[in-house]
């Protein structure tokens, strides 16, 4: 599996190559085994980085009404009221097999990082959007961003209060298909 890893400082270059001899023929990244390390050595550290980033999140100012949303404004998308990062992706690959592991691992980060939080603010909320999907596709409801783009994206969300705005907490599945991706999101807009 192929995720992406970020170090700290570095703007998400994914860890997917080196000069292994014993790894893949074609170039495109690290074998199994180095994966598997990689995993058992980063685990404690990603959730650290994620617990950072997610304070980053909460502490940052929103920007403006009147400012157009960025689909790829750095660490992650924001627009007006809202901020957000992903914290952890895995990269586009043809198997299966191994999107299914992808989806996975994103949702076992999701809850070991939902875990941290917790004890920060409280039991999240788990809320579900397929709800408001429905509703804009079917009844033409207009759904407020960010919560209109996450509809498309997650199914569901652990959501807390932080004192002045909202923190959700997703993985986008995008079907079985990958990308798939552990996002962060703090809006001052109530959930639909």
């Amino acid at each position: 599996m192929l995720l992406v890893v970020q170090r700290p400082g570095e703007g998400g270059d994914p860890v997917t190559s080196g000069s292994d001899p014993d790894g893949p023929a074609d170039g495109r990244g690290l074998t199994e085994r180095q994966l598997s390390v990689a995993a058992c050595l980063l685990g404690p550290m990603s959730i650290a980085r994620h617990v950072a980033v997610v304070e980053r999140l909460c502490g940052s100012d929103l920007p403006e009404e009147g400012v157009a949303a960025d689909r790829d404004a750095a660490p992650g998308r924001c627009g007006p009221g809202w901020r957000a990062a992903e914290l952890l992706g895995s990269c586009p690959d043809g198997d299966p097999g191994l999107a299914a592991e992808a989806a996975d691992e994103c949702e076992h980060e999701r809850e070991a990082l939902a875990q941290r939080l917790t004890a920060r603010w409280g039991e999240p909320q788990r809320v579900g959007l397929q709800g408001a999907l429905i509703r804009a596709a079917e009844a033409g409801e207009e759904i407020p961003e960010p919560w209109g783009r996450l509809c498309e994206d997650l199914t569901d969300v652990h959501l807390w209060w932080t004192g002045d705005r909202w923190l959700a907490l997703g993985v986008s599945h995008h079907g079985l298909e990958p990308p798939h991706a552990l996002l962060a999101v703090v809006t001052t807009e109530d959930p639909p």
